[in-house]
């Protein structure tokens, strides 16, 4: 038998590629998020910007560097439990209003949590 949770394969949504041959594979909705994190630097409760089903932008209090990972929980609306996604800092933070915004690829985040952040953004594009 297989297990069906198994993590999330990026290949599943290929509807979603980002257009004209963007960076992103899949297209970011503006959110103001609290997502809490646990990893290499400690546990905060911090504002993602943006989210997609691949990836999401923070807001942090320090400064941290490319290649840092974290254990991420995500409170979305609408859902009675956060999802939770492994995921790692890529490219260099950028200084915004005092805290610093990084960008984070989700390298873990099981199918139904998948779904759950794709339902989330089906609805928010859907409100704009």
């Amino acid at each position: 038998m297989t297990d069906r949770r198994k993590v999330w394969d990026p290949a599943a949504f290929p509807e979603r590629r980002g257009e004209g041959g963007g960076r992103r594979a899949h297209p970011r909705v503006r959110v103001h998020l609290d997502v809490t994190g646990s990893g290499e630097h400690s546990a905060d409760v911090v504002v993602a910007t943006d989210l997609s089903v691949g990836g999401a932008a923070l807001l942090l209090p320090e400064k941290i560097l490319a290649g840092s990972q974290a254990r991420l929980r995500i409170n979305l609306p609408g859902s009675d439990t956060p999802v939770v996604v492994l995921g790692v800092v890529v490219g260099e933070a950028v200084e915004q209003f005092g805290d610093w915004e990084v960008g984070v690829r989700f390298e873990e985040v099981s199918a139904s949590d998948a779904r759950v952040i794709e339902a989330y953004l089906d609805q928010a594009r859907k409100d704009d």
